[in-house]
């Protein structure tokens, strides 16, 4: 599905959605169980090896102007929010639900309450056993969405990961798109209300 048809295609869902997102799981049954995704965590994938010449996903510089809270700017809340609950530690985290706690300061309260216990899959194991680092980017994209109010923003955000071990670094294959709410707070910092993989 090209660019164009998969924004329209969202845009379709949303309006029948309305602003109110049903909860954060896709659907267990598409995922095998030890491969599970909940609460918008991506589904594992094999890591496969960057070229050298091959570009890297860029991050949003947000809107930290002026030395305000740059929690005041949606889009750097969203890249923040997607870089810290894709970036994971198997070594020392139980499970990839460790990585929404850490995502904290960027989400509303009930997700972090909501973080599921995940049975770690077999590529967690696998990363575990290398002493793996899975590290991510974030860039907020153009895709179509609702229009946003002054309360409430929509975004597609894609995610970027790459696994490091002592023998280097691998990029993780396929990266990941995320469907993001992000929901203004009365002292004027934003925070994701809602987030599901696409």
């Amino acid at each position: 599905m090209n660019r164009h048809s998969r924004g329209a295609a969202l845009l379709t869902a949303m309006v029948v959605m309305g602003s109110a997102l049903g909860g954060c799981a896709r659907d267990d049954a598409e995922l095998p169980p030890e491969e599970t995704a909940t609460q918008g965590y991506a589904q594992q994938s094999p890591a496969t090896v960057v070229s050298p010449d091959q570009p890297t996903t860029q991050v949003p510089p947000g809107g930290d102007a002026g030395g305000e809270d740059p929690r005041q700017d949606w889009q750097w809340v969203m890249v923040r929010a997607g870089q810290a609950l894709f970036t994971w530690y198997p070594v020392t985290d139980a499970n990839r639900g460790a990585a929404t706690e850490r995502a904290a300061e960027f989400l509303a309260p009930e997700l972090v309450h909501a973080t599921p216990e995940i049975q770690p899959g077999q590529q967690w194991l696998q990363w575990r056993e290398e002493g793996a680092v899975i590290n991510a980017q974030a860039r907020v994209l153009s895709e179509a969405h609702p229009p946003d109010t002054e309360t409430m923003v929509w975004r597609v955000v894609e995610v970027v990961q790459s696994k490091t071990t002592g023998s280097g670094t691998q990029r993780v294959e396929p990266s990941t798109t995320v469907w993001m709410t992000c929901e203004r707070q009365p002292d004027g910092t934003w925070r994701v209300k809602d987030f599901r993989l696409m």
